[in-house]
């Protein structure tokens, strides 16, 4: 579904990526994890072209992915950033069907469609008729995550969408997370620091440092086979917060 061939970036004092392939499997949700810096949330920008590659191709089901094009394959794509990115003089509803609105969309099938998405993210109907700074952060999370279902599309890009929330509302978003990738199967590719969430939530968790992939694999592979020594430690760091696995 996405494809990255013999990708290149750089900042101007920095280079982020070189060389650098990825291939993501339709239907599945991918965790980038890694410590600050590596390239994770830099990869989800070069897929919706918010940033352009120094060289390489990206592909989304085998198209190119160009300046005349990213337009359209946008509408296929959702994307969420910490702390939601909602337009704060906008409420709930009116954030949520921008783009429904902006390509004509009736009425009806706006409120059909917001009413769905509210039942599948457990969100008060009511709300909807709020601003964001009358929602929980948790609330405005969901609202986020109803703005990027909004079109049905077929990817979903989370940057790091938890990280600036409290343990318990994390707690309930994940668990709404897993159900709402499993009931649609998207293809999901998600930013994470936190090694816990991405084995809750990853069919495969592919796990980063200095632009590079270090390994791939779920939780387990990670765990009972780690590839080198960076693998084994970055599991150590956070190795408390991990379910156990069991060794053959």
């Amino acid at each position: 579904m996405i494809t990255l061939q013999n990708v290149s970036f750089s900042y101007p004092s920095e280079a982020i990526l070189t060389n650098f392939n990825l291939s993501l499997k339709r239907g599945t949700t991918t965790i980038l994890i890694g410590p600050s810096g590596c390239g994770k949330s830099t990869i989800l920008r070069l897929i919706n072209r918010l940033i352009i590659p120094g060289s390489g191709a990206i592909l989304i089901a085998g198209q190119r992915v160009t300046e005349n094009n990213i337009q359209s394959l946008r509408l296929n794509m959702g994307y969420v950033i910490q702390e939601g990115g909602l337009f704060p003089n906008m409420t709930a509803r009116q954030n949520i069907s921008l783009m429904a609105r902006r390509l004509a969309w009736p009425e009806e099938k706006i409120s059909k469609r917001l009413e769905d998405l509210a039942s599948l993210t457990h969100f008060p109907v009511d709300n909807l008729n709020r601003f964001p700074s009358q929602l929980s952060g948790g609330q405005r999370q969901r609202v986020s995550l109803m703005r990027a279902l909004m079109l049905d599309p077929e990817i979903l890009l989370l940057d790091e969408p938890f990280g600036a929330l409290d343990p318990l509302i994390r707690l309930g978003l994940h668990e709404s997370m897993r159900e709402i990738f499993n009931r649609l199967k998207k293809t999901v590719v998600m930013v994470s620091h936190d090694l816990h969430e991405a084995a809750f939530l990853g069919d495969e968790i592919i796990l980063m440092n200095k632009g590079k992939i270090i390994q791939t694999g779920p939780i387990e592979t990670l765990i009972k086979t780690p590839a080198q020594k960076f693998v084994s430690d970055f599991i150590r760091a956070q190795r408390s917060h991990l379910p156990e696995v069991e060794n053959d």
